[in-house]
């Protein structure tokens, strides 16, 4: 019944969802020192982070400037006490947090997300690839971007190297399918045979390094006994090269479908039907064939979405919410 939110000021906020009445507030920045910002005077350690909730703890983080030290805290939700606090004096936190059960999960903007243990705060790793404020959590694998070139990168729990990377700013993860979102379409993926080729191809890649790299040290060596190893090696480097020709024309044909989309700049999901957002407009989609059911207006760009009981809400930039019905 009650709603948490991080402000530019540099405080995180609950508030009764009644009344808007405020129960606590709590500044996570070292003191209320001032900046320019967007057009506004901020928190030199504003709270860009959004705010998760889960089992029964908050979590915030408050900061753009590593010079000056960035902050990510848990909290307890009944009274805003900090009950751990890590800082960062590599790299910002700027992008809505995910969590799992375990870790903690920092977007940095444009550089690549950290990751926590939720426990205690404790850095386990920075992520690999191009950064980016986007962010998606699905079965312990992180889904960020979209970074520079406009790609999604998929890392799994327990690694910092990305399995796969896809072309586009949004994704939604459901019942085995990926629906990805670009500039300039929008399309569904076998999500789980896809990650089942793009971890053998993972495997062969890394083989592939391990043959290469016995092979040089065999050549190095310039025994006459290396000549049959080097053969066996080139055939099986050859075979490899084959298989993973394989692999990348299994992965091609998990597409299920690609329809052009003009609503690049969000997404959301109800029932059967994907929404997006674009400039002046929402446009709904048919999730099983990518068919455009129907679009509506909207006054500037709808960057945000989202649903409930049947109706889709749109804000706007322009300060504006619209609500259209089935």
């Amino acid at each position: 019944g009650d709603l948490y939110v991080g402000s530019d000021d540099g405080f995180v906020y609950r508030l009764r969802a009644s009344d808007g009445s405020l129960v606590w507030k709590a500044r996570l920045g070292p003191r209320d020192y001032r900046i320019p910002g967007n057009g506004r005077i901020i928190s030199a350690w504003p709270a860009r982070t959004g705010v998760v909730i889960q089992d029964g703890l908050a979590y915030a983080g408050v900061g753009m400037f590593p010079s000056e030290v960035v902050y990510v805290c848990a909290l307890n939700p009944e009274d805003g006490k900090v009950l751990w606090k890590t800082e960062q004096t590599d790299l910002p936190a700027q992008g809505y947090l995910v969590a799992s059960k375990s870790r903690l999960y920092v977007p940095t903007g444009r550089n690549n997300p950290v990751v926590l243990s939720i426990k205690d705060g404790k850095r386990e790793r920075v992520l690999d690839g191009e950064g980016g404020s986007y962010a998606l959590l699905s079965d312990d694998a992180l889904v960020f971007g979209p970074g520079k070139t406009g790609q999604l990168r998929l890392v799994e729990a327990g690694t910092k190297d990305q399995l796969a990377t896809f072309q586009g700013n949004h994704m939604i993860v459901y019942r085995g399918k990926s629906y990805l979102h670009s500039d300039t379409d929008i399309q569904a993926i076998d999500r789980q045979r896809y990650l089942e080729l793009a971890r053998n191809r993972r495997d062969l890649y890394q083989f592939r390094t391990e043959l290469n790299n016995r092979a040089k040290k065999l050549r190095e060596q310039k025994q006459k006994d290396n000549t049959t190893d080097l053969e066996s090696i080139q055939k099986d480097l050859v075979e490899i090269a084959s298989e993973l020709d394989g692999i990348t024309d299994q992965m091609k044909e998990c597409l299920l479908w690609k329809k052009p989309c003009a609503f690049p700049l969000s997404l959301t999901m109800s029932g059967d039907v994907i929404y997006a957002g674009g400039r002046d407009g929402v446009g709904a989609f048919d999730a099983a064939t990518g068919d455009l059911l129907w679009n509506g207006k909207v006054n500037g760009k709808a960057l945000g979405l989202a649903s409930i009981n049947g109706r889709i809400y749109a804000s706007t930039d322009t300060g504006h919410i619209h609500c259209f019905v089935p």
